[in-house]
Order: structure tokens, then C-alpha cells, then sequence
């Protein structure tokens, strides 16, 4: 029996913090399916990273900034 393909899902990043709704929500699912991953590894976010992620979503850092916050946050654990 073969399983079908997986197909890595598509989300489009936006570089810039912006707060239209629909880039809201396209941050919101790329944190989402992020989370999720971290999930399959058996890891969760400590509050730290999930306040991190909540930033980006809500437009308040670039996605680099977000990048940059949570290697922060990984250097200290």
C-alpha cells in the first residue's frame, strides 16, 4: 500500500509589519502551522515565544524581527 504525497504547505510570509487583516491572518496561520510542527516534536512554546509570536501576528514586528526574537529567546534556554 502506498500513502499518498506530502505536500509542504505554502503560507505566504509578509516582511513587513503591517496590520491589514488579511496579512493578520496570514501571519496567524503561518504562527499556527509553526506551532504545530513544534507540536509533532513533542515540544511546546514557553510563554515567552508564544508573546513573541502573538507580536508578530498582530503586525507589532517584521518577520524578521520575529526571526531574530525568537533565536534570541533559543540562545537563553
Amino acid at each position: 500500500m502506498e500513502l499518498g504525497h506530502n505536500k509542504p504547505m505554502s503560507i505566504p510570509i509578509t516582511t513587513d509589519a503591517s496590520d491589514s487583516s488579511d496579512e493578520r491572518q496570514c501571519r496567524q496561520a503561518a504562527i499556527d502551522f509553526a506551532r504545530g510542527n513544534v507540536r509533532l516534536e513533542s515540544f511546546v512554546l514557553s510563554p515567552e515565544g508564544e508573546a513573541v509570536s502573538q507580536r508578530y501576528i498582530q503586525g507589532e514586528l517584521t518577520i524578521t524581527e520575529f526571526v531574530q526574537a525568537m533565536k534570541d529567546l533559543a540562545s537563553k534556554a
